[in-house]
This record gives C-alpha cells, sequence and structure tokens, in this order.
C-alpha cells in the first residue's frame, strides 16, 4: 500500500499529442473571453505571470507562443 501511495501517476503518463488547431481556437477563444469579461487585455499579464513556475520549460512555451498567430494576442500587451 505504501508503494501505490508514493508512486507519483505522472511519472507513467503519456502526454497526447496536440492538435496544433485545436490549441490555436483555444488561445483565440480564452483571450476572446478574458477581453470580453474584463473589458481590456489587462488579464493577460497576470495569466503569464503563472509561466514562473515552469522554470525551464517557461521559454520553450513563449518561444512557441511567440510563433503562433493565436498566441500573439497573448503576447501584444
Amino acid at each position: 500500500m505504501a508503494a501505490l501511495l508514493s508512486q507519483d501517476p505522472l511519472d507513467s503518463m503519456q502526454v497526447p499529442a496536440w492538435d496544433d488547431g485545436k490549441l490555436q481556437f483555444l488561445l483565440g477563444e480564452l483571450h476572446r473571453i478574458g477581453t470580453s469579461y474584463f473589458g481590456n487585455t489587462s488579464f493577460v499579464e497576470t495569466s503569464l505571470e503563472v509561466l514562473e513556475e515552469l522554470q525551464g520549460d517557461k521559454g520553450k512555451f513563449l518561444e512557441w507562443l511567440r510563433s503562433t498567430p493565436k498566441g500573439k494576442l497573448w503576447l501584444q500587451t
């Protein structure tokens, strides 16, 4: 039982491949909803602050975000 409780379920989990079209749609819709809800894009800066927790992956994520059409919405502010 102790061994079961000490296992990290994410260690054995395979991350599925993301469909870029769906990610672009998601980024666009999240930006649209946030802008509609807050009335401006001030939420973007706060949202991107969570990237601090990514440590080494932060740079990779920001590089990807800069290279995508809808990702650029998040970096314009």
